[in-house]
């Protein structure tokens, strides 16, 4: 559930944001902060802290959303949105064809 609030609200952090978080987990390890931040810096390491923060903000928005605040609507994912809908057919002359079948597209 939480990846696909993720996916419609589009939320992302950006590089800056990984920069100050591996800042910040690295600095309280002192002398061995260097290590830490090497640690952080490779890709899986930037990949993982960029999953706890966008998690972060899913979930700081999932509080929002409970809360009723005010949300900004986004253009809707077609490809979610079509896989969500069922359509009505209009009464056919067709044969063959029940006349208010219900459909899915």
């Amino acid at each position: 559930m939480l990846s696909e609030l993720v996916k419609v609200e589009k939320i992302e952090v950006d590089d800056h944001k990984i920069d100050a978080a591996i800042e910040k987990t690295s600095v309280p390890f002192g002398d061995s902060a260097e290590k830490i931040r090497e640690m952080l810096q490779k890709e899986s390491g930037r990949r993982s802290l960029e999953l706890d923060l966008i998690s972060d903000k899913a979930l700081t928005r999932l509080q929002d959303i409970a809360k009723g605040d005010t949300i900004e609507v986004s253009e809707p994912d077609v490809g979610t949105v079509k896989d969500s809908v069922t359509v009505k057919d209009e009464p056919s002359t067709e044969a063959g064809n029940e006349e208010g079948a219900s459909r899915s597209i």
